[in-house]
């Protein structure tokens, strides 16, 4: 099968993607899962509490909006008058919009939903205070690109913040990958998508425009990997890299 040079350069299918995450929220069981999205929100917040900045106009991409605003401190919450609740489906920005809704804290907020992907980013220019992103980023396959959008709908000394997964995640399931696909079919293919590395997105957002550039490393371990691959079906995670046969 000939591909198009489009399409050959893509990584990830995002129309795959964006069919498991709908699948994921209206088969969701349980709140365990919610702890892959907590932890890098938790740190989001607080990294926000310093910032003297007011936030006047906020946009959110990802699951657990409500979560954020929960833990966000509250002389940052105060500044806040209008919130963007940013989803890629919308049974997943529904619910995001009832865990809003259910916490009478956010009852001042003005509360913006918009079903969006990230690579369409299509917001007039100067439009936000900051942006926040939760475990979206490694999604994307026009990461360049897409950052400079944010960066575009940013107002003067706005800011960016988002959590991802990086280049040493998940590093001994691919090694377990490697030497099991090796010794039974002889050689060995992809099967985690690859990841960014710390260096390369500092990299890409110094290009992008940003000035101001800090990163910082989140672990979250598994004692068992038959738990993490079982959580990640429900995160919906899974099988999203780009593949003609799918």
């Amino acid at each position: 099968m000939r591909l198009s040079k489009e399409l050959s350069s893509l990584i990830f299918n995002r129309s795959k993607l964006l069919a498991n995450k709908e699948y994921a929220a209206l088969h969701k069981r349980s709140n365990s899962h919610r702890s892959y999205f907590d932890l890098p929100l938790l740190s989001i917040a607080n990294k926000l509490t310093p910032i003297k900045r007011e936030l006047t106009s906020l946009a959110f991409i990802g699951p657990n909006p409500g979560f954020f605003l929960k833990n966000l401190d509250p002389s940052v919450l105060k500044d806040v008058k209008e919130f963007y609740v940013c989803d890629h489906t919308q049974t997943s920005l529904d619910q995001s919009l009832q865990e809003i809704s259910n916490d009478s804290r956010n009852s001042s907020l003005k509360i913006i939903p918009k079903l969006v992907d990230e690579e369409k980013w299509e917001f007039k220019e100067r439009t936000f205070d900051g942006i926040v992103s939760n475990m979206q980023m490694h999604w994307i396959n026009y990461i360049d690109p897409t950052l400079r959008k944010f960066y575009q709908s940013l107002k003067s000394d706005g800011l960016l913040i988002f959590s991802m997964m990086g280049a040493n995640t998940l590093n001994e399931l691919k090694l377990s990958f490697v030497m099991a696909e090796q010794e039974r079919e002889g050689g060995i293919s992809p099967v985690i998508a690859p990841m960014v590395s710390l260096q390369n997105i500092g990299d890409l957002l110094e290009v992008a425009g940003y000035r101001i550039i800090t990163t910082d490393l989140i672990r979250l371990a598994y004692e068992l990997s038959l738990i993490h691959i079982c959580r990640c079906r429900r995160y919906a995670v899974c099988r999203s890299r780009w593949s003609p046969y799918h």
